[in-house]
């Protein structure tokens, strides 16, 4: 099954507000401006895809898989050392969950 768009679900409402656009502002409270702009940047791309493996496969966002304890997650990219934490959902391939948004390094 191929997907049009992915589609986007949050771990944690928190996390919804900050990363859809009605909630520019409360991200930008939470994280600044530049930061801000970023994870909306890479929320579009993420709605832009149409699987995780094409967004790892032509590095949107540096998406990359995660190893050891984070095995089964993929990270992108936002403004150093922040990472914007996805997984797939198990039952629906077109469908990523957000996790979490944090400096695993």
């Amino acid at each position: 099954m191929r997907c049009i768009e992915l589609k986007i679900i949050y771990r944690t409402n928190k996390l919804q507000k900050i990363c859809e656009s009605c909630g520019f502002g409360y991200a930008k409270r939470e994280y600044g401006k530049e930061m801000a702009e970023r994870i909306h940047l890479r929320i579009s791309e993420i709605k832009a895809s149409v699987s995780i493996e094409e967004m790892v496969q032509y590095n949107i966002g540096r998406c990359h898989s995660l190893k050891g304890d984070k095995k089964g997650f993929f990270a992108m990219d936002l403004i150093h050392p922040y990472r914007l934490i996805l997984s797939q959902d198990d039952d629906d391939i077109c469908c990523v969950k957000i996790q979490r948004i944090e400096d695993y390094h």
